[in-house]
């Protein structure tokens, strides 16, 4: 296993942690850490400049 992929499977396993998720697979885990990484860099790409606090949806999940 390199080392990209102990870095990776660290921070999945601690994303899991912090959600209380302590009981996925390594597949699971995989998901969830991909899943992270694409909601971050939709995230980031959001021109947030112009919104005002009404125009975020009733029910909105980060993940931390």
């Amino acid at each position: 296993m390199s080392d990209p992929d102990r870095r990776d499977d660290a921070e999945a396993r601690k994303l899991a942690e912090a959600l209380g998720l302590n009981n996925l697979s390594e597949f699971h885990l995989k998901q969830l850490l991909k899943a992270s990484r694409v909601a971050a860099t939709r995230r980031s790409l959001l021109n947030t400049d112009t919104l005002a606090p009404s125009d975020e949806p009733a029910l909105v999940f980060r993940l931390p």
